[in-house]
This record gives C-alpha cells, structure tokens and sequence, in this order.
C-alpha cells in the first residue's frame, strides 16, 4: 500500500499549522525588534552614565601653549591661569614650583 496524498483535512489542518507557526515566528521577531530598541536606548543612558568616569575617551585634554614637554615655570605661569587651583598657580608664579606638562592618563582603578 503506497503512501498517499493527505487528504483536504489534512491539508487545511496543517496550512492552518504552517500559518500559526508563521504568525508566532512574525511575533517573536517584533517582539525582539522592539526589545532591541529598548535595550538600545537603556544601553544609551548606561553611556551617558559612564562616560563621566573615562573622561579621556575622546582624546587627552589640552591647552594652548600647555603641550606635552613644555615646562611651567615662573616665566610662562599665566599660560595655566585658567587650568590649575590658586594656590598652585602661586606657588608656579613664586618659582617655588616647576611642573613638567605630560599627557594624562586614564589609569585603571586598583
């Protein structure tokens, strides 16, 4: 007895099994899509979270005439007027103190 072709209740039963099956994958897929743009947007806020503590990310700060190498001394103490504390621009201003201008770094936390 050879296999036969499935008969029309069959049929409908399983095209009405295969559209159900579509339906649900269709679903899923919104469902992850709209989850994506959720998480997107969380994952947005986490950024604008962080990047307060890795403020180098964009590149090193600087100041004009402030470039890696050059010494801060009593002769150009007014070049970082705007950029360190009082009392430490006195002290540069004094010739009390020399700073050496390096690049910072972003040192990971112990």
């Amino acid at each position: 007895m050879g296999h036969t072709s499935l008969s029309g209740h069959a049929a409908h039963k399983q095209s009405r099994r295969m559209r159900v099956v579509g339906l649900l994958s269709l679903l899923g897929s919104a469902a992850f899509f709209i989850g994506g743009l959720w998480c997107a947007s969380v994952w947005a806020e986490d950024a604008a979270l962080i990047a307060p503590f890795r403020p180098y990310t964009q590149g090193m700060p600087r100041v004009p005439g402030l470039d890696p190498g050059v010494m801060l001394s009593r002769a150009n103490a007014q070049l970082a007027k705007d950029v360190l504390p009082a009392e430490v621009l006195q002290l540069v201003e004094a010739g009390d103190v020399e700073l050496l201008i390096q690049d910072a770094t972003d040192l990971p936390p112990r």
